[in-house]
């Protein structure tokens, strides 16, 4: 797996996020395949929900199990938009970073 490798896209992004609220990117391409979308707080004691929905349409994958990293694994399509929101469910601010990586040949390699 590596970073998600389309252009003109984010691969990773965050942000400091507020109690019991959210941020989401939209429209975004993942190009076409198997996809790993990761979101992750600062802490351990942090609450990450995680939503993948197609662009203005229904939740396709979601992740908002009671704990400190959401992980959603899903097929897309090419050409075919979608939006990930990551919610800090928590009750204090937390840092929040979103990531969204392929799987298999073409993804930015991450190198130890």
């Amino acid at each position: 797996a590596g970073f998600l490798h389309e252009r003109n896209q984010w691969a990773v992004w965050g942000g400091v996020v507020a109690a019991d609220d959210s941020f989401e990117l939209t429209s975004v391409t993942m190009g076409s395949g198997a996809r790993v979308v990761v979101a992750a707080s600062d802490s351990h004691d942090g609450d990450i929900d995680l939503f993948v929905s197609r662009s203005a349409g229904p939740i396709v994958e979601k992740d908002d199990a009671q704990d400190a990293d959401a992980v959603v694994t899903l097929e897309t399509s090419s050409g075919r938009m979608y939006d990930v929101k990551s919610r800090n469910a928590g009750r204090a601010p937390h840092f929040v970073m979103t990531g969204v990586l392929q799987v298999g040949s073409g993804g930015a390699r991450v190198e130890p």
